[in-house]
């Protein structure tokens, strides 16, 4: 006796796979984009410590080798500095790396501009400069 086989099995499949493919292909975009995200805040805020006390052209030009060095899958950051009295103003616009379909319109529309903002340092000679005019303030207070 031959069991009758149906296609039974070979519909849901063909319905199924589609799905389950597109949904694990969503899954990995998102993660991709959300480790894009991470990465490039923390090669932005890293670079900016790095060269904060070297002068805004120095971390200006490191800030544009970070766009162009980081490792990415997704966004294509844009960064802009701007410096402020006492501190740097560093903001991240992402866009995508292709064209604007699909993926591209995501990234675009829901990515939000990060702004970082890093205070200067004083440095140590105005440090020291400024602990011995407080000494000799005192010492003439003093006398």
């Amino acid at each position: 006796m031959k069991k009758k086989v149906s296609g039974q099995i070979t519909l849901e499949t063909a319905i199924v796979m589609p799905v389950m493919m597109l949904i694990i292909a969503g899954l990995i975009c998102v993660v991709l984009y959300c480790h894009d995200a991470l990465v490039i805040n923390a090669y932005v805020y890293g670079t900016a410590n790095e060269h904060i006390n070297e002068g805004f052209e120095a971390l200006q030009t490191a800030l544009e080798k970070t766009e162009n060095s980081a490792p990415l899958f997704i966004i294509r950051p844009e960064i802009k500095a701007e410096q402020g009295l006492d501190c740097i103003y560093i903001e991240i616009q992402a866009k995508s790396p292709g064209r604007k379909n699909g993926i591209g319109q995501i990234v675009s529309k829901s990515y939000q501009p990060r702004q970082i903002t890093i205070e200067q340092n004083m440095s140590s000679e105005i440090i020291y400069i400024s602990q011995t005019i407080l000494n000799q303030i005192e010492r003439n207070g003093e006398s």
